[in-house]
Order: structure tokens, then C-alpha cells, then sequence
């Protein structure tokens, strides 16, 4: 019957701890962008760095975020092979030469919600957001860059790591930017972020 009792009594302390979590705490993480669909015919792999706040809202967390993000053109060789259906067709041979070092960037901002599960030492999580990103790119068919501010939304899934008065942090998205500018060879911004950080 003791026994009984300790275990009920035991029981609520994994809350306890969970909802003493303190009410603010900062997120900073970085990694990689891996680019999908029409957009990753002209870019390799990117990288990202962001930084935020954390706000524990009952069982949930609210995640207000900025990120930016840098990405290199493909290797002149693969460029050229898909420019003739793009935008401008054959007379892209004047941009060769700026393919070697062209680069699309995005600035954004982003209002995500966090959904943990359990309150072990790993804990998975769900997430969801929208925000708005400023994409500039040399990735079109004239010498003029193009940039563009466009609504993003991402979905994503990862774990934490509870590593003392610190945590670490482990997730993927999906990253969908719409884009509209008629000169961009892409006309659809997906990407895959794979983050790794930690939260203070």
C-alpha cells in the first residue's frame, strides 16, 4: 500500500518539471537547406543560420524566428545543360560568366508553433509556421538580380535533447516560397532545412 501511494504521489513530477520550464528562452541553430523541385535545377545545398525566442505557452511553444539562408549556383556545366527551357532560352551565354559565383539569399521571418510530446530526457516535436521571406537572387535570364518579399509556410518534426540547463535541438522541415518574378529560371521555392542548435 506504501508502495502504492510513493507511485501516485511520483507520478506528477515529470509535469512539474515540464510546465516549471522557464517562460522565455532563447533558440539559436544552424545547418543545411537541401533545395527541391525547379529550384534545386540551378542551386546545390545552402546554408542556414537562425535565432529566436522561445515562449511556453501551457503544452505549447511559441517560436518567433529569424533565418537566413545562402545558396550557390550548380556547377556552370549542369547550368547550362537546363538553360535552354528557361526564361530566355540560348541567349543566357552573356550570364555565363556570373554563374560562377551567383548566389540566392532569403531573409525571413518566421511565427512558428511547437507541439512537444512526453517530457522524458528526448522529447520529438511537431511544428508549423508562416512568416514572410525576402529572396535575392542572380539565378534569372538577365545581368539584373531579381528580389522579391513572398508568404512562406513550413511544417516540420524533430527532438530535443535535454543536456541540463540546456537543451539540444534536432528537426527538419519543409519550406514552400512561392515566387512570381518572370525572369527567375524557378518558379517554385522549396526547400528542406535540417537544423541543428540549441536552446538557452
Amino acid at each position: 500500500m506504501r508502495r502504492l501511494l510513493a507511485t501516485l504521489l511520483l507520478l506528477p513530477l515529470p509535469l512539474a518539471a515540464q510546465s516549471a520550464e522557464r517562460p522565455i528562452r532563447l533558440l539559436v541553430s544552424g545547418g543545411m537547406q537541401l533545395p527541391t523541385g525547379s529550384f534545386a535545377d540551378y542551386h546545390d545545398f545552402g546554408v542556414q543560420a537562425n535565432a529566436g525566442v522561445q515562449l511556453n505557452v501551457g503544452g505549447l511553444r511559441l517560436r518567433p524566428e529569424l533565418s537566413y539562408s545562402r545558396f550557390g549556383f550548380k556547377e556552370l556545366s549542369e547550368v547550362l545543360t537546363g538553360l535552354a527551357g528557361a526564361p530566355g532560352g540560348a541567349s543566357t551565354g552573356a550570364r555565363r560568366d556570373a554563374y560562377s559565383d551567383a548566389v540566392t539569399t532569403l531573409l525571413g521571418g518566421f511565427a512558428n508553433l511547437e507541439l512537444p510530446f512526453g517530457s522524458g530526457r528526448v522529447q520529438p516535436f511537431v511544428l508549423a509556421g508562416v512568416g514572410a521571406v525576402k529572396v535575392a537572387s542572380d539565378a534569372t535570364a538577365s545581368t539584373v538580380s531579381f528580389s522579391d518579399v513572398n508568404a512562406s509556410l513550413n511544417v516540420g518534426a524533430g527532438f530535443r535533447l535535454r543536456l541540463g540547463g540546456i537543451s539540444g535541438l534536432i528537426e527538419a522541415r519543409l519550406n514552400n516560397v512561392p515566387t512570381g518574378d518572370p525572369q527567375a529560371f524557378f518558379k517554385d521555392l522549396r526547400t528542406i532545412p535540417v537544423t541543428f542548435g540549441f536552446v538557452f
